[in-house]
């Protein structure tokens, strides 16, 4: 089912550029000046002007972008800018992707559609189908019907147009790096903060999980924790996975659900003080993680924010929405107007991979004024939910998958975004120790 507002939108000026300015960067050429964009809707091409550089994208909008949400499309499939394997895309009558001569490039598919598609969360915006939480489903993507999602495929154009560039430009200072990113959602910022509440998640563990082994070490976790708060197995989960980040040069993320830090009792504030003063020491980045029903709701999103500030000290900059409930058609909007740099909830929850077609950081599109929003959008590439839960994979199904997905993020110098929760290392010690450590041994330092 579609509504009326976008789905008739078709490229023009500004959502080339806005496709163009991406692939550059992901090149490291964005310090080339696109000086004209010339729109040939007659003979479906676009002519751009790179310097002294004339571009020519072949079989522009031949399928239409409601054309890729309702069609069947028809794919070739190309070498990948190292020949690791091949990459789809849209047929164009050519088993090619590109030619150039000594003033010209050419490329034959029409990777401007498809990368737009992709960034903009194009049929997000004209489909109504959504799960109980509000989430566009994997299910109902372009990327399921046609086996896209482990696929960077927005970064691989960009790479296979940089072999093109090389030919004629030198590249810029500021080369992309590869980065792992091991991000935390901190639902739970500590697990016995009172009697009751400790005797109500042992009775839980009990209801649940109906190990004798586990039950038992639930409980020296709560003997532990009385004597001293800062033995409690989620406060110690989030200082392991920071250490782990550390150990293997890689850069960690807080992101906090703000209602769990409004105690005030004497144990909460210990656990507290020691939160801000590893962030202290440890220099780590902090964001907010806000509850359900934030995603399309000012008024609570604004809640959630004071919460956080009253809390930390400073103005929320970066995002993680709870559940991944995510609606492009306003959460971004809600995001920008409270000053947000920067969100990273765009991942499947139900699927590992590639959502946005990109393992870079990018600016989403903005439908309303045909233009970029000013916040950037860090997609979300492993989440630990996705894997163990929704996935049901076991140890080495997923450490397998993590590292598929990390060797196409790092052929193509994005960002690798794992989320692991802090309560894992206790709750799911084994799983975390055969899938993220055994992981993270088998890759090394970055």
């Amino acid at each position: 089912m579609t509504t009326l507002d976008v789905k008739d939108y078709k490229l023009n000026e500004n959502s080339i550029r806005y496709v163009i300015c991406h692939l550059l960067k992901v090149t490291n050429y964005q310090h080339l000046n696109l000086s004209s964009i010339c729109i040939d809707d007659k003979n479906n091409t676009v002519k751009i002007q790179l310097n002294s550089l004339e571009i020519e994208f072949l079989n522009f909008q031949r399928y239409s972008l409601l054309d890729l949400v309702e069609k069947n499309i028809v794919f070739d499939f190309v070498p990948s800018f190292d020949s690791q394997y091949y990459i789809p895309v849209i047929s164009s009558g050519k088993r090619k992707f590109s030619d150039s001569n000594e003033s010209k490039i050419t490329i034959y598919p029409d990777i401007l559609s498809l990368s737009f598609f992709l960034l903009s969360r194009f049929e997000e915006q004209v489909t109504t189908e959504r799960d109980a939480y509000g989430r566009y489903e994997y299910k109902n993507s372009l990327s399921r019907r046609y086996q896209l999602i482990d696929i960077p495929l927005v970064d691989e154009y960009a790479m296979l147009l940089k072999t093109e560039l090389a030919r004629f430009f030198k590249e810029g200072k500021f080369a992309p790096e590869f980065k792992i990113i091991l991000s935390q959602d901190i639902d739970f910022v500590f697990r016995f903060s009172g009697f009751v509440k400790s005797i109500k998640s042992l009775l839980g563990e009990i209801y649940l999980n109906r190990s004798i082994k586990g039950i038992g070490l639930s409980v020296k976790q709560f003997i532990k924790t009385i004597n001293n708060p800062l033995n409690d197995p989620y406060y110690m989960g989030m200082l392991e996975l920071l250490a782990l980040a550390k150990r293997y040069n890689s850069e960690s993320r807080l992101y906090f659900m703000s209602h769990y830090l409004e105690g005030v009792s004497s144990r909460q504030k210990i656990i507290n003080d020691a939160i801000k003063t590893a962030i202290k020491e440890q220099e780590v980045k902090i964001g907010l993680h806000p509850d359900l029903g934030t995603y399309n709701h000012l008024e609570r999103y604004n809640r959630e924010c004071a919460k956080f500030r009253n809390f930390f000290g400073v103005t929320v900059t970066n995002n993680r929405q709870h559940f991944l409930q995510f609606d492009v058609r306003t959460t971004f909007d809600i995001l920008e107007s409270k000053g947000v740099k920067l969100d990273s909830s765009l991942g499947y929850a139900e699927r590992e991979g590639f959502r946005c077609g990109t393992s870079h950081n990018f600016y989403p599109y903005n439908f309303k004024i045909d233009d970029c929003y000013s916040l950037l959008e860090q997609p979300l590439i492993v989440m630990d939910g996705t894997l163990k839960g929704y996935r049901k994979m076991n140890s080495e199904e997923a450490r397998d998958r993590m590292k598929l997905l990390y060797n196409r993020t790092k052929r193509v110098n994005g960002n690798f975004v794992v989320l692991w929760h802090n309560d894992l290392p206790s709750r799911a010690r084994v799983y975390t120790n055969e899938v993220l450590f055994a992981f993270f041994e088998s890759i090394g330092s970055n």
